[in-house]
């Protein structure tokens, strides 16, 4: 009763308060997922001077990052993901089938982007919390096979955001492309979240 008249004053009806959005959760990431994710995401850091925006689309300059030093396995992955997500890639051939079918669709939402984009480490782990545009791009990596380099060079090119925690990356990855757009089926963006233990989830924002 108490917790009806507080609703009430509050304007709130309790038939009408919104439930919380529910959460998927994916299975919980190894070690060598978590090891794996952190050196794709290293390797990534070190090329961020070659991931750039070009008329509004992230793009990968290929050539840049080779005479970097980059591993060409990295670089083929970071293009890959970068031409799912509807960017650009120069001085390398990116295979039709890293594309995914989805991409012009992609790059025709960014026009309006619903939700907020922000990195974070809270009581209970790590949280990611991508605007729609961004998950969108991030879904199109993952259908199209991005590794944890393509994933990682997404998100660092469309938000800037660095240094993401290996164990996230991967609970990314684990969390696949399927139950992601599940999550984004209200078009406001994705919450992603890790625990200490490692387990992943994710939830509409």
């Amino acid at each position: 009763m108490v917790v009806v008249g507080a609703l009430t004053l509050l304007g709130v009806s309790p038939a009408s308060a919104a439930p919380p959005p529910p959460q998927f959760t994916g299975p919980a990431v190894t070690s060598v997922q978590v090891a794996a994710a952190a050196k794709a995401e290293a390797a990534v850091t070190k090329l961020r001077s070659t991931l750039t925006t070009v008329g509004g689309l992230p793009h990968f300059d290929a050539s840049a990052a080779l005479d970097m030093g980059a591993d060409p396995a990295t670089v083929e992955q970071v293009a890959a993901g970068i031409t799912a997500a509807g960017g650009t890639v120069s001085g390398i051939a990116v295979k039709a089938s890293d594309v995914a079918a989805g991409t012009a669709a992609i790059a025709a939402s960014r026009a309006s982007c619903a939700g907020q984009t922000s990195y974070s480490i809270q009581w209970f782990g790590y949280q990611l919390k991508l605007n729609s545009c961004v998950t969108n791009a991030v879904i199109g990596g993952l259908s199209a096979g991005a590794g944890a380099a393509g994933i990682a060079a997404i998100i660092a090119s469309e938000t800037g955001i660095g240094g993401l925690a290996g164990g996230l990356l991967a609970g990314i990855l684990a969390i696949g492309a399927g139950v992601l757009g599940i999550c984004a089926s209200s078009g406001n963006g994705v919450i992603v979240d890790l625990s200490w233990a490692g387990v992943p989830w994710c939830a509409s924002q």
